[in-house]
């Protein structure tokens, strides 16, 4: 598949997946199928991994998944893997031979919508799938989606190169349903870093919060790439700003529901619109240059994150956009200056402007930034943090009013 047609084919995940491991339990679905007319099904016949292998070679998983659990000799083992990389937005529904509430209400736990025991009749299957209310019922996700906030320190620090990389990487490394949100409506760059013509998805998505269930985001999302997409505004610069607090809550409430992880390229910029950005999300990653001005600036921001008192998880990448001169502000002296550690370093690289230009960055990114990208990538995903440095020192007095 050519990439241009990887990026404009419709975001249309199929209504319904179901593996049965038994050929009357398939056959009775296949014949529910049938009988109510439904178009963009699969039924087959097989267990978990069977169906895991098959959904993952999707762009985007299924609205409902019905999965046996009949053979598995450990059901919440398998469930449980199964709720480790189930898309936001997909109703699962468990079928199996055993009649126990223990493991109904385990089930339930991992947020299984329905648990139906064999052998089930047709209105049983109807009742469990639930087709005629899937649009407006809400789903419950077997876990929460992320939001993902990376600030630059000041304009031109390189924030959408790291938000759009880090995206890929989430993505396509990690197999994460991810979503990139361009927040510079009027001169963002996501859609050129990833080549990508101009939408106003996001401002559509901004005057209907209410009404957005899964078709209405296929309808305003841009697919970048398998389970990578994009949401963004080409807004004239003397219209209106269409963001605002309450609006931006509203839009992250739908997205969290969807995706595994909401990046959000935040324009470096002060604000009500900028400080919601942040106190709704789950990782605040700040991007610094080695310059006193960017040191300041991120002083500022932490301070803020303080006063907010959130339970988010701040991280600290300084970003070498230049060789290092004996002028350069080294780690430590920032590191000092700020009274804690910085998490990660991006390399200075002579590629980055070729990835920008031909928006490709999967494949032009030099393998050092790549490196470094996918380092954050796997720390977002569950590596360690990094213990912070607590050091009192003139630097840190100085940025400190």
């Amino acid at each position: 598949m050519s990439e241009a047609v990887e990026r404009n084919e419709p975001v249309r995940a199929l209504e319904l997946v179901a593996f049965l491991t038994d050929p009357d339990s398939r056959d009775l679905v296949q014949s529910l199928v049938f009988d109510l007319e439904l178009k963009n099904v699969v039924v087959r016949q097989g267990g978990i991994d069977d169906a895991l292998n098959f959904v993952q070679t999707l762009p985007s998983w299924p609205h409902q998944l019905l999965l046996d659990i009949a053979q598995s000799p450990l059901p919440l083992s398998d469930m449980n893997r199964v709720a480790d990389i189930a898309e936001p937005g997909t109703r699962i529904i468990v079928v199996g031979d055993r009649n126990d509430v223990g493991l109904f209400r385990d089930l339930m736990q991992l947020g299984v919508a329905d648990y139906l025991l064999k052998p089930f009749t047709p209105a049983m299957l109807r009742r469990g799938l639930n087709f005629g209310a899937l649009a407006s019922e809400p789903v419950r996700a077997p876990r929460a989606g992320k939001t993902l906030a990376v600030i630059g320190a000041r304009g031109g620090a390189g924030t959408s190169t790291l938000a759009c990389s880090l995206a890929w990487q989430l993505a396509h490394g990690f197999s994460r349903r991810t979503v990139v949100v361009d927040l510079d409506v009027y001169n963002g760059a996501v859609n050129l870093v990833f080549n990508l013509p101009p939408s106003q998805g996001l401002v559509s998505a901004l005057q209907n919060t209410a009404g957005l269930d899964h078709l209405a985001l296929e309808k305003i999302l841009t697919l970048r790439g398998p389970r990578l997409f994009t949401l963004t505004a080409d807004v004239d610069p003397r219209a209106a700003d269409p963001l605002t607090p309450d609006s931006l809550k509203e839009l992250l409430a739908v997205l969290v529901d969807h995706f595994h992880f909401v990046v959000l390229d935040v324009p470096a910029r002060s604000g009500a619109v900028v400080n919601t950005l942040l106190e709704q999300s789950d990782f605040v990653v700040m991007l610094a240059d080695p310059t006193i001005l960017a040191v300041r600036n991120v002083a500022r921001i932490l301070r803020g994150r303080e006063a907010a008192n959130t339970a988010q998880r701040t991280i600290l990448v300084v970003n070498n956009l230049a060789p290092k001169t004996p002028e350069t502000l080294t780690n430590a002296a920032m590191e000092a200056a700020l009274g804690r550690g910085i998490d990660y370093t991006l390399p200075y690289t002579t590629g980055l402007t070729k990835s920008q230009n031909l928006g490709r960055p999967q494949e032009f990114l030099p393998a050092a930034y790549s490196k470094a990208v996918l380092e954050i990538a796997t720390g977002i995903t569950g590596g360690g943090e990094k213990q912070e440095e607590q050091t009192p020192s003139v630097w840190k007095r100085m940025f400190s009013n």
